[in-house]
């Protein structure tokens, strides 16, 4: 068993930094692989860049209660690990792969019968929806494996084990930057199967991470370990996980079904805004890296110091990590802004798709500042057992600012995508003024989990 460090004793920044790093590299190497994905995507087309595109935001809405499992789970790790209470958290680490293995039996039969339907249902048409559905099926066959490696990773970072997360991610993307451009293109004895073989490289990458968590847990090698006595239902603890994600889960639908009914609203005005949008957000997902690993730190941080009685500490480290991760953003967006027009070319060389690109990552940069420090305060409340605020805050931004200021921009007023992108960034904006009002006030460092 590893040296364990106590997060609820010596100076906050550095701990904060010590956990940074791991987070950052478990982020970054999703990151890196989901560009190179855009890359062969790409290859095949600006309709199959959209569809994979559609398709994932279809995913990420069937997989939003998913969400909430694991951030309810690793709220319970952080919280009995900070009480030194090892035996509860490895309970719950495995209460929440159990219920991560049951969700997603349903959701992919669901998923795989009703592929068309609901890709019709989000904007896909034409050749994008014909591409999107055999993407669509293929993940639907393997959600097991793409699920478990994130739900599983935030377990990890409550118990404040960051790096194992990030050499799960590593195995799990190198493995899909290895498959993808065989699967896709094929070469040799392997025939190419185009949009289904990108997909496929997504289901067999997570199957190798999901392997290096399942050695983590099993062997005690992270600060959480599986005892094989211990496999089986435990109500009571599953009901706590439940308790902390039906919120979280909510928020995240209403999140991801949002994102999802942001692409019926650009769909109107093309394959090119949609696939301009699709490159922009995998650069600005890539250089959310950094921050998002400062994010990652309150996940153990919070929770421990909690567990630990020290609200002041908790409340502390949220903040810190808050500006660091808004100040990092800052300069990353300089930098983006300078290169865009080189960045958005290396994922595709129309001229329409470069074009919407690099107008929508100038509209976001600014936005982008204030989502990395929101989704730290808003770690740090669901850390903390507060899952409700962060979930009024989130569905208040989204369907009352971003979503009527998507459409009523770009359709009414006739900004076009313009009016898209401006909506999203103010709706960004207002959402970091509200979490951090809620933050200050503190109500949630005597919140019971």
């Amino acid at each position: 068993m590893q040296v364990r460090k106590d997060y609820t004793k010596g100076s906050i920044t550095r701990h904060i930094l010590s956990l940074t790093i791991p987070g950052t590299g478990a982020i970054a190497v999703v990151s890196v692989s989901s560009l190179a994905d855009a890359y062969w995507l790409g290859r095949l087309g600006s309709d199959a860049l959209a569809a994979a595109s559609m398709g994932m935001a279809l995913r990420m809405v069937m997989i939003s209660l998913l969400m909430g499992v694991s951030m309810g789970g690793s709220a319970l790790v952080a919280r009995y690990v900070g009480a030194n209470d090892h035996r509860r958290a490895n309970r719950a680490a495995l209460q929440m792969a159990f219920l991560v293995t049951g969700f997603v039996g349903f959701l992919g039969i669901a998923g795989y019968v009703w592929a068309r339907p609901l890709l019709h249902l989000v904007g896909a048409r034409g050749e994008v929806l014909s591409l999107g559905v055999e993407w669509f099926r293929v993940v639907c066959l393997g959600l097991l494996f793409m699920e478990l490696l994130p739900s599983m990773n935030q377990a990890l970072y409550g118990a404040g084990s960051p790096e194992k997360a990030l050499l799960a991610n590593l195995v799990a993307s190198v493995s899909l930057m290895v498959l993808e451009p065989l699967l896709v293109l094929g070469w040799g004895p392997v025939s190419a199967m185009g949009i289904r073989g990108a997909a496929l490289a997504q289901v067999l990458g997570s199957a190798a991470g999901v392997a290096l968590q399942a050695y983590f847990f099993l062997s005690g090698k992270a600060r959480v370990k599986v005892d094989r006595q211990d496999f089986r239902v435990d109500s009571v603890m599953m009901g706590r996980v439940m308790r902390l994600a039906v919120p979280t889960g909510v928020t995240r639908l209403m999140t991801n079904l949002a994102a999802t009914l942001a692409y019926a609203v650009m769909a109107p005005f093309g394959a090119a805004v949609v696939a301009g949008y699709s490159i922009a957000s995998k650069v600005l997902a890539f250089s959310f890296a950094l921050p998002g690993g400062v994010a990652t730190a309150p996940q153990a941080l919070v929770g421990q110091n909690l567990g630990a009685a020290k609200p002041e500490r908790a409340k502390r480290a949220g903040w810190l990590a808050a500006g660091l991760a808004a100040m990092i953003t800052a300069a990353e967006m300089v930098v983006i802004l300078i290169l865009d027009r080189r960045i958005v070319a290396l994922f595709s060389d129309s001229v329409d798709v470069m074009a919407e690109s690099v107008r929508c990552l100038r509209f976001l940069a600014l936005a982008q500042i204030a989502y990395s420090a929101d989704y730290c305060l808003s770690a740090s409340l669901r850390s903390a057992g507060d899952t409700v605020s962060p979930m009024w805050i989130n569905l208040g931004s989204l369907w009352l600012v971003s979503l009527p200021l998507m459409y009523g921009l770009g359709h009414v007023l006739g900004w076009g995508p313009v009016g898209i992108w401006s909506g999203m960034g103010i709706a960004h904006l207002v959402q970091l003024l509200a979490m951090a009002v809620r933050f200050r006030q503190g109500k949630w460092m005597t919140r019971e989990v």
